[in-house]
């Protein structure tokens, strides 16, 4: 696992540097958001097989905001908690220790959506976010199978079940996630002469214990979650967070939206939907053969899905040696 100092901890979420031997490269940070449902592990799974290494590596410096598992007592929480609390204290603590007026954000799943959230609200985000990486996060619900065949004809028993307990599930939201690729196992029977393969034994049960820690969604939250995307009121610009309206046309930050064209869960024209909706000058959107879980963990994300997000983050953030060239201009 990569070396990292705990910034900030409080019950719903904490923030993490990520420390590297050698100075970044580049001025602008990353700031790492996962989904609600797995913990900041998806990007630092094993030593062998390292997004966070590969970054820093790369000359970024890095954090990470991870979301607390929720309880009973957090049935409460809103996605406005998440996106204008939570994920805004993250941002702005990231850039008062990096220094930086400006960071980039990588969002995985809902981490993704989130991210968008942000970036598409109409008051500072713009001055706060120079680059937006969404990967595998949902924007529209249309095309989501497993939603609209298992949650929306049942929504009534779903809300009941989450009041129930305060919470859904993680142990749910598992068996959703296998009921949705139920090709998984079948497949995984395929693999077992790789489990000589030390490499692999080790990335797979990393992804294993990830997998079977899956978090609780908030009652009120996985409400939300339902609401938009049986209605699609993020991509109708109809989503009111803390009462300001969340427009994906308000997103000026460079944007590289990913999706996986094996994903089962959240398929590729859930992620696609976004580029009719936004009016960013710098907008890219790439397609892997990949699934949900496979787009970071598989072995071949770092000659793919990493190397792209690394190369595109390099061309839109200036590196230190040009910074330090512009400010000796400005003094002279």
């Amino acid at each position: 696992m990569t070396r990292k100092t705990l910034l900030y901890k409080e019950q719903n979420f904490s923030l993490t540097h990520f420390e590297w031997d050698q100075q970044s490269e580049y001025v602008v940070p990353v700031l790492l958001v996962p989904s609600i449902m797995v913990s900041s592990k998806v990007f630092d799974l094993t030593d062998s097989h390292n997004f966070v290494k590969y970054l820093l590596e790369n000359g970024f410096s890095v954090y990470s905001v991870d979301f607390n598992n929720p309880s009973r007592s957090d049935a409460k929480l809103r996605l406005d908690d998440y996106v204008l609390d939570f994920l805004y204290r993250s941002i702005h603590m990231t850039r008062k220790h990096s220094g930086a007026k400006q960071i980039s954000l990588l969002g995985y799943c809902l981490g993704g959506t989130f991210s968008l959230a942000y970036a598409s609200m109409s008051h500072r985000a713009k001055n706060d976010i120079k680059n937006v990486i969404n990967i595998a996060g949902p924007v529209g619900g249309k095309d989501i199978k497993f939603f609209n065949y298992i949650f929306k004809p049942f929504k009534n028993r779903w809300f009941a079940y989450t009041e129930e307990y305060g919470f859904l599930p993680g142990n749910t939201i598992k068996f959703l996630f296998k009921v949705s690729n139920p090709l998984l196992s079948l497949k995984r029977f395929f693999y077992l002469f790789k489990l000589f393969n030390k490499e692999y034994r080790e990335r797979y049960k990393a992804v294993s214990d990830l997998f079977r820690n899956m978090k609780n969604i908030p009652e009120v939250a996985f409400k939300q979650c339902f609401e938009i995307l049986e209605n699609n009121t993020l991509v109708d610009g109809k989503l009111i967070l803390m009462d300001q309206n969340v427009k994906l046309s308000n997103l000026e930050a460079s944007l590289l939206n990913i999706a996986g064209t094996q994903d089962e869960f959240i398929p590729k024209q859930s992620v696609e939907i976004l580029g009719k909706h936004i009016v960013s000058d710098d907008y890219e959107f790439k397609e892997f053969p990949f699934g949900h879980l496979s787009i970071l963990a598989s072995s071949k994300a770092k000659e793919t899905i990493w190397k792209e997000c690394a190369n595109w983050l390099k061309k839109r953030s200036r590196n230190f040696s040009y910074k330090l060239q512009h400010e000796q201009v400005v003094a002279k």
